[in-house]
């Protein structure tokens, strides 16, 4: 019978203590750089969530209704991440727009 070692708890704590203190490189940087959109993502989320109880509460939205506001959510971010060329020139204003709303 193999000794397994059960001692989960300390092996996280371990890892975490690594990683607050590793250094942050050029690479690290870049991963937060990149996650910025990741957190607009986010926030257009928690926004749906907010506005579809008070929807919900003012009008009359039926589940149907409120299913395909929430679809509307995920495939304009899908639409938006396939990569189509910037045909409207919005690039520009997209890091001035997101330091306005993250701030």
């Amino acid at each position: 019978m193999v000794n397994v070692q059960q001692n989960t708890v300390s092996s996280k704590a371990s890892v975490f203590g690594l990683l607050d203190e590793a250094p942050m490189t050029a690479l690290h940087y870049y991963w937060l750089l990149a996650s910025g959109g990741t957190l607009l993502d986010g926030f257009s989320v928690v926004s749906l969530g907010i506005a579809i109880p008070l929807l919900k509460q003012e009008m009359t939205v039926t589940p149907v209704l409120v299913g395909l506001i929430g679809s509307a959510l995920v495939l304009g971010a899908v639409l938006g991440a396939c990569g189509r060329p910037d045909t409207q020139h919005t690039q520009p204003t997209f890091v001035p727009k997101s330091l306005v709303v993250s701030p």
